[in-house]
């Protein structure tokens, strides 16, 4: 059996949902209880491996900014604020159209720098000192690698999303809601992010 109950990797348990985690558990409890193996380690790495490889799949893919029709006016104020979605901006999304990064002006100030494009929270310690960080978008998990940028650019957000916050407290430039950022600059551009008027220039 493998060293974490079926699995070899305890983070392995991570792609079960809960109820997977009470059958994988009670199964265990009867496999010691009753002296017999446990028909886990035949069901369950099987099933975890499929998870991880369709996981790997979808942080690959950028999916489109709406299914469907996009509605002709979007009035929710909270997904205006926290995710920047309106109808104009959908549309602008939509069109694929890569004349520039124009996003929500969500932190003032003009700063240039190098940009660090990041797909995963996991990947922050890779950000080196006055950094541009472009991400998809943040959370709280994202916090500690804002003392160390200049400046932050996402693909989601509205004015009230937490980069824009966390921008604001920091009094760095933040230009948010970009819709494609992480598809048009590459780690090591030259930016300039201009959180008044929410254009990000790659420069070189």
């Amino acid at each position: 059996m493998a060293e974490y109950g079926f699995f070899e990797d305890g983070e392995d348990v991570f792609y079960l949902n809960v109820h997977e985690v009470h059958e994988a558990l009670t199964d265990l409890g009867l496999a010691w209880a009753g002296g017999a193996p446990a028909r886990g380690t035949v069901y369950w790495p099987p099933r975890v491996a499929r998870r991880k490889e369709i996981l790997a799949r979808l942080a690959e893919w950028t999916p489109p900014p709406a299914l469907g029709i996009v509605p002709e006016v979007i009035n929710d104020p909270t997904v205006q604020l926290l995710w920047g979605v309106t109808a104009e901006r959908l549309r602008e999304w939509a069109s694929g159209e890569e004349g520039g990064v124009r996003g929500y002006a969500a932190s003032p100030g003009i700063v240039e720098g190098v940009a660090r494009v990041l797909r995963d929270v996991n990947e922050i310690g890779s950000v080196q000192q006055d950094e541009v960080l472009v991400c998809s978008v943040t959370a709280p998990s994202w916090a500690p690698v804002f003392p160390k940028i200049s400046a932050a650019v996402s693909d989601i957000g509205g004015m009230m999303s937490h980069a824009a916050i966390i921008a604001r407290e920091y009094g760095l430039p933040a230009v948010v809601g970009t819709g494609h950022a992480t598809k048009q600059i590459k780690t090591g551009d030259r930016l300039r992010v201009d959180g008044d008027n929410g254009v990000v220039t790659i420069l070189d």
